[in-house]
């Protein structure tokens, strides 16, 4: 898939994603519709999924009970409490509030990413600037210190959440397959959605009109299933672009689509404007600084976690596109890739395919991948060495690669 099309994709995708703050708000605007709504919401991206899985992978998610303690806490951190802090927010804010600080869940990983802590601040306090200007543009002041104040700091709690969920995923939570933790995640925060609505006395779905069961059905199957879907699909092999145009795509397309449903809750005006420029500019800037499809996600995905690497050496081979071959010895390897040595030159970005023994009976298995750095040694035998990002991982060579982990563990910082 080119750029050009992953690019519309992109758009697409933004826009559907957008469309899911515009839908809540009509949804808690139209009647008493909160956590029974937000179980419907997530009961149906959950189908969506559980049917995307079938159909494509023909298979269907597995529960054991680490998975399900792991789907608890992504459950209440990801999704439950996020829904809550949104649906009560967008009872009185305007969508695109809501729209613009979620699009800096990215920011947030990307300032406290895995091993590396604080990185580049002034990038993250600068998108905050231009998200408090739009604060102030669409809803004066007391949106900075009025009543709608504890509105706003739950929209930027819940964003916190989701890319702390993030970080869970990959840190945390990488042994599971990402599609199967995302269903039984969602899965947990309806449960837990249903239960807040019995405890609260709140009125049944069945009290609905038609209307709202067509806004839940949206929220639910494209909003939120789809949407999140297309995006991992978008995500699979990511370029810098299509995800920037996506994560830009959020408040703008949020904007765009509330102008054309509740006209009213849209104010241009010098604040709004600028600060929704000084956002897009910054978000710019910092995909220029570190290539977005490291850092830029809005989904939980946990398939290009750079995982604890366990020192082995293991001869093997790697093919590059154009066919040659070339001998490896690999170093060290983790769930996201694999750290090796070569006798042959290779080059940053290249598309290669690498094979050596693995598996219980150590058959030869092999890995699509692509190269991400690479150095020149002074070993004689092996004169470069580098490090590749495992792509297109399927579930069978996943496991395989849990279980061959887990049986010869040994990390490298227990090893030093």
């Amino acid at each position: 898939m080119n750029t050009l099309i992953q690019t519309v994709m992109a758009v697409f995708v933004g826009v559907l994603l957008a469309s899911t703050w515009l839908f809540t708000a009509m949804v808690v605007r139209a009647g008493e519709a909160f956590y029974y709504a937000i179980a419907a919401q997530y009961f149906l991206a959950a189908l969506v999924g559980l049917v995307m899985q079938a159909a494509i992978e023909r298979r269907l998610p597995v529960l054991n009970f680490k998975l399900l303690s792991s789907s608890i806490t992504l459950g209440m951190i990801c999704f439950f409490f996020p829904a809550v802090f949104t649906f009560t927010a967008l009872k009185e804010l305007p969508p695109a509030v809501a729209a613009m600080t979620f699009a800096m869940v990215p920011l947030w990983y990307w300032m406290f990413r895995i091993g590396r802590g604080i990185d580049r601040p002034i990038f993250f306090l600068a998108a905050i600037a231009g998200a408090v200007l739009y604060y102030v543009g669409t809803g004066g002041h007391e949106y900075i210190y009025g009543r709608h104040l504890y509105l706003i700091a739950g929209l930027l709690l819940s964003s916190f959440l989701f890319a702390l969920g993030s970080v869970f995923c990959k840190k945390i939570f990488w042994i599971h397959s990402p599609k199967g933790l995302s269903f039984w995640a969602m899965m947990m925060a309806a449960f837990a959605s249903c239960a807040m609505a019995w405890v609260s006395g709140e009125p049944s779905w069945s009290t609905w009109q038609r209307d709202q069961f067509l806004r839940v059905l949206y929220l639910g199957l494209v909003g939120t299933g789809l949407s999140a879907y297309a995006y991992r699909f978008l995500a699979v092999k990511p370029r810098n672009l299509p995800v920037l145009v996506t994560t830009i795509m959020m408040p703008l397309g949020s904007i765009g689509l509330t102008y054309l449903v509740l006209p009213q809750l849209v104010l241009w005006n010098a604040y709004s404007l600028s600060g929704l420029a000084i956002y897009i500019v910054i978000i710019a800037l910092a995909a220029r600084t570190e290539s977005p499809a490291h850092w830029m996600s809005h989904v939980l995905n946990n398939s290009r976690r750079q995982g604890d690497r366990v020192i082995c050496h293991i001869k093997g081979f790697m093919k590059k596109d154009k066919g040659s071959i070339a001998k490896i010895d690999v170093v060290d390897i983790s769930i996201g890739g694999l750290g090796f040595k070569c006798d042959t030159e290779f080059h940053v970005a290249d598309h290669v395919f690498i094979t050596f023994p693995l598996g219980q009976n150590w058959t030869q298995i092999t890995f699509e991948c692509q190269i991400m750095h690479r150095h020149k040694t002074s070993d004689a035998e092996f004169p470069w060495s580098g490090g590749v990002e495992f792509r297109s991982l399927g579930e069978e060579t996943r496991q395989t690669l849990v279980e061959f982990l887990a049986r010869i563990g040994r990390p490298i910082h227990d090893a030093a």
